[in-house]
């Protein structure tokens, strides 16, 4: 039994050594080049490709059977002068006698130079497209593979490959249908120790250039891939990928790592464990530490994907909230989201941005901002509902919508509650300087002289806006129910509301711009029940008179005075135009206002007025006048506007005493004014009237006209009395007198021929008793 054994295992010796020489004297004698032909025939034959060997075949025996391979190309049939692959330099080596065992262990494979060049051209033909054949072939050889593999019960070899190196590839895109190109160049990729189901390293670096738009950059990678072909499940730890990358006005360094799980089976993929940091400029926004952190879970087969725990923060910015995506790759992509942000320094977020903000009143403003957001939309909608944001210690509520268009739509409406207008504007100055006023007076350049006063409003967006506001504060002015109210719509914006509660009234707008090439507008107004005495401020007489008497009898108590009443007034205008020139050109309208219990407190102008008539009359007032105010028995008046002229027709004032009529008109494209005003002392009135504050028969109804005329631009002695009017008004007082002293010496000469008349008849009837008994009969 020994002896058999001894043989046997002699004869396994002597053919292993039978096998050995053969193979070295395959290795010794025989030159693998002559092969070539039939290699490229077989490849040809079994994947339809054209396949080209212009280097030399080499190859190494003991230990290792390596195998060299120089200038290799892989071409296409369809296009086989245009390269699909090259390759300068291909060598692997595997160890003999672990052949013997089932098992490949692979020393290093080497794929130095590697070039893909992928061709589409303006036709759409391609060179990486292979004749229908190829894939009748790669079926062919799918389903012998699988007969065989289910054929064969026996247990895959092992493998063990020592590294993989893929040593300055390139890589090419083109596509002219497309008009679009990518590159990537010095392409390096190196595998740790490759074992079937055992985590592989693998690192990759490149740099990368696109074409429409013009995109570069450099990207590196690495991670732990660990791939189960049993249970299908592919696993890549501590991935880390880093971008740099640059276009137009970006320059952005991204870094991502993150753990991914694939399950080939169910399709489900995850990235736990995901932080995004990037810094950078994009469009001169500076980026600085920006992290996104979270947990992405897809379903692949149905198209599903959800970010949990996302986490963005930037600064003291922290962003936290949750996305679900569905059927992401389509045209029914649709989303949810939920985001929030903590209370942050929104100025100061906004300055590291690059944002430049202008110099507030307010040194605290934007310090303290918080945002809160639900969205959800696809690619024809979105909606924003609610939306909630807080600034320093303004809150406001509301949602927004945006249709996704041709012309996209964004509707938005706002409600706020509270807001300090002065802590967002520019601070108040404290004085001009007198270089400043030198600087004032001449600026270096000048201002157009017809500039564009109504814009060209965008037609490529389309917005519906309503906002609210609750209460604004501007310096010591609250205006309260505010709200704006309108649309933008093809380039047309139309102001449905614009109102606000302010002074005890309200005020209330509307209007639209329509029109491209020529816009046409207009403008309605209304003013209700304005108070005035919150309006105006009050007046010292002392600012304006500086004479003792006169003050004390203005005002004995020298208060401040001040008007009170409310205020009505309507208008409607319309222009056309876009030039400032014919804007005004085009400007017609009308207006009305009226004054309800108009007053003039600590002022009685009645007691003034009589005391100068008294004065003239020489007599003595018996009334009291225990009033301390005036008030207005009508203040209204008319406005006019018709292609740039405003006719003011008619004015009325009237306060006990004086009535006050005016009219004229204002030349807005001369800038010119031509008004006129008449004052008409009326006297006392009243039922019980003071005799002494009469005014004289002949001076009831004449007017003191006042008249302003001349260029609006030269405002020093625009306004003086109307000397032409006032001597036409003197005239007719001469001539009146003239008239009353001529008839009142015709009176006295009638009278005197009377007396004599009468006495002559008396005489007569004396001497002659018929008559007298005639004119009795006849009286």
């Amino acid at each position: 039994m020994k002896k058999l054994i001894k043989v046997f295992v002699y004869l396994i010796l002597t053919v292993v050594v039978i096998i050995a020489l053969a193979i070295g004297g395959i290795v010794m004698f025989i030159n693998p080049n002559q092969f070539k032909p039939q290699i490229t025939e077989l490849v040809q034959k079994n994947a339809n490709v054209i396949l080209t060997i212009e280097g030399d075949i080499e190859w190494t025996f003991y230990p290792w059977l390596g195998l060299k391979v120089q200038n290799i190309s892989v071409a296409s049939p369809n296009t086989p002068t245009v390269p699909l692959a090259d390759i300068k330099l291909a060598q692997a080596s595997i160890l003999l006698k672990s052949l013997f065992n089932r098992e490949l262990n692979i020393n290093d494979v080497v794929l130095d130079g590697l070039s893909v060049t992928l061709l589409k051209d303006a036709n759409g033909n391609s060179n990486w497209v292979l004749p229908e054949n190829s894939q009748e072939v790669i079926n062919q050889v799918e389903s012998q593979d699988d007969q065989s593999t289910s054929a064969s019960s026996k247990k895959a070899p092992s493998l063990y490959v020592k590294s993989i190196n893929v040593k300055d590839a390139n890589f090419v895109y083109k596509d002219a249908v497309q008009n679009q190109a990518l590159a990537l160049k010095n392409l390096n990729i190196t595998t740790g120790e490759v074992m079937l189901n055992q985590p592989i390293s693998v690192s990759l670096n490149s740099s990368y250039l696109l074409f429409n738009p013009k995109v570069e950059g450099n990207i590196d990678f690495s991670s732990v891939v660990n791939f189960n072909v049993e249970q299908k499940h592919l696993q890549l730890r501590d991935l880390k990928l880093k971008n740099n990358i640059k276009m137009d006005d970006v320059q952005l360094l991204t870094e991502l790592s993150t753990v991914l799980d694939l399950d080939l089976k169910t399709q489900l993929l995850q990235l736990s464990n995901l932080s995004l940091q990037n810094q950078g400029e994009i469009q001169d926004f500076a980026i600085n530490n920006l992290q996104v952190k979270g947990i992405v879970k897809a379903d692949l087969t149905k198209e599903l994907v959800n970010i949990d725990q996302l986490e963005l923060s930037m600064g003291d910015l922290a962003l936290m909230g949750n996305v679900m995506a569905e059927k992401y790759s389509g045209d029914q992509l649709s989303f949810v989201s939920n985001i929030a942000t903590n209370t942050f320094n929104l100025k100061a977020l906004l300055n590291q941005l690059k944002i430049e903000l202008p110099q507030f009143e307010s040194k605290t403003a934007l310090q303290k901002a918080s945002v809160k957001l639900s969205v959800k939309g696809n690619l024809q909608n979105i909606d924003v509902n609610p939306i909630e944001i807080a600034f320093d210690d303004t809150k406001v509520n509301g949602s927004g919508a945006i249709v996704l268009g041709k012309v996209p739509t964004i509707a938005i409406a706002l409600k706020g509650d509270r807001l300090v207008v002065n802590h967002y504007l520019p601070p108040k100055k404290q004085g001009v300087s007198s270089n400043q006023k030198t600087a004032q007076a001449h600026p270096k350049t000048k201002a157009p002289t017809n500039p564009e006063v109504i814009p060209t409003l965008p037609k490529d967006i389309n917005i519906i806006a309503d906002i609210q506001w609750e209460q604004l504060t501007l310096d010591q002015l609250q205006l309260a129910n505010n709200r704006v109210k309108g649309s933008l719509k093809n380039g047309d914006a139309v102001l449905d509301q614009l109102s606000t509660n302010i002074y005890g009234g309200s005020l209330s707008f509307s209007g639209a711009l329509k029109g491209q090439k020529t816009p046409k507008l207009n403008f309605n107004g209304k003013i209700q029940k304005i108070n005035l005495t919150q309006v105006l401020p009050q007046i010292s007489l002392k600012d304006y008179i500086n004479n003792e008497f006169i003050l004390s009898r203005l005002n004995q108590n020298h208060k401040n005075i001040n008007i009170e009443g409310m205020l009505n007034a309507q208008f409607s205008l319309t222009t056309s135009g876009r030039l400032q020139n014919q804007v005004i050109a085009n400007l017609n309208g009308d207006a009305n206002f009226d004054l309800a219990q108009g007053r003039v407190n600590n002022l009685n102008y009645e007691k003034l007025m009589c005391q100068g008539i008294a004065l003239l009359n020489q007599k003595n007032l018996t009334g009291t006048f225990n009033r301390t105010y005036t008030d207005f028995q009508k203040l209204s008046g008319k406005i006019i506007i018709r292609n740039g002229v405003v006719t003011n027709d008619p004015f009325q004032m009237l306060v006990p005493g004086l009535a006050v009529n005016g009219k004229g008109d204002i030349n807005l494209n001369r800038m010119t004014i031509n008004y006129g005003l008449n004052a008409v002392l009326t006297g006392d009135h009243s039922i019980n009237s003071d005799p002494a504050c009469q005014i004289n028969e002949r001076f009831q109804g004449i007017p003191i006209p006042l008249i302003c005329e001349g260029s609006l631009e030269k405002t020093d002695g625009l306004c003086r009395l109307d000397s032409d009017q006032l001597g036409k008004v003197i005239a007719n007082l001469a001539t009146n007198a003239v008239k009353e002293k001529a008839q009142k010496e015709l009176d006295k000469q009638k009278e005197k021929i009377q007396d004599k008349l009468d006495g002559e008849i008396e005489k007569q009837l004396k001497k002659n008793p018929a008559v007298k008994g005639l004119l009795k009969n006849l009286l």
